[in-house]
């Protein structure tokens, strides 16, 4: 994730320290998979988007991500399922 209010050019001196408090919300999006058909092996989700807005906290924020995230079963044949699912950590704005 990036957060584009962050200013990554700031010069620091030697011994000097610097604190960015990081503070997301994030959701948990579970996606579940069910074939009547077939079978399921090493499913992926990939999700993508952004914020422009306020806060939980009422602050301007400005930020975007994406990602991958896989599910089990992971090794075909033989773990291969008809149901599984795949959870992800999402920003809880997008």
């Amino acid at each position: 994730m990036q957060d584009v209010n962050f200013d990554a050019q700031t010069l620091l001196s030697v011994g000097q320290t610097v604190d960015y408090d990081h503070e997301y919300c994030f959701n948990e999006v579970v996606v579940s998979f069910v074939s009547t058909t077939g079978q399921f092996v090493n499913p992926e989700v990939e999700v993508a988007g952004g914020y422009n807005g306020a806060d939980f906290r009422d602050r301007t924020v400005n930020y975007s991500g994406s990602g991958r995230f896989t599910g089990a079963p992971t090794a075909a044949p033989t773990t291969a399922a008809a149901g599984t699912s795949t959870t992800a950590a999402c920003p809880s704005a997008w």
